[in-house]
């Protein structure tokens, strides 16, 4: 079985299967991995999908703020405080606090080996999975702090 194929179909499926049950075990599976181990095993697309089936189950959570897409991210994913870091505005430099012990993203894996981007990546794609969610929750509603928060 080629995962690449068939995980975006099944992860979308298990969302609309449990829609709208807040049932916590099957949310929790789909969560967005919270390690850097499993970061490295995961697909920035399929990332994108879990927030969004995740969205799909726990459905009347969905918040029309930033800070609830910014909460679909797990904590290694969280961006730092504006200002942290270099000033330079690439990847490197948003993650620079977060990848620092005393910026509170956790602590860098044995070995001080981290794959900058994907964390990038990883970060852009759960952002833009809770978008998606949100986009989908409000979708014809014509409410304004939705779209307001879309803008954003």
């Amino acid at each position: 079985v080629n995962l690449d194929v068939t995980a975006p179909g099944a992860t979308l499926a298990l969302g609309l299967m449990f829609l709208r049950t807040h049932d916590a075990g099957v949310a929790a599976h789909v969560r967005v991995p919270n390690t850097h181990f499993a970061l490295d095993h995961a697909r920035p697309d399929f990332i994108l999908l879990r927030v969004v089936a995740h969205s799909l189950i726990m459905w009347d959570d969905i918040q029309p703020t930033v800070e609830w897409v910014e909460g679909q991210l797990p904590p290694i994913l969280r961006m730092p405080p504006r200002g942290a870091g270099t000033g330079t505005g690439d990847a490197g430099d948003v993650f620079a606090a977060l990848l620092d012990d005393e910026g509170g993203g956790g602590a860098i894996p044995p070995g001080g080996a981290v794959d900058r981007e994907a964390l990038a990546q990883a970060h852009i794609h759960a952002l833009a999975g809770g978008c998606m969610a949100l986009g989908l929750r409000f979708a014809g509603s014509a409410d304004a702090t939705a779209a307001a928060t879309l803008r954003e």
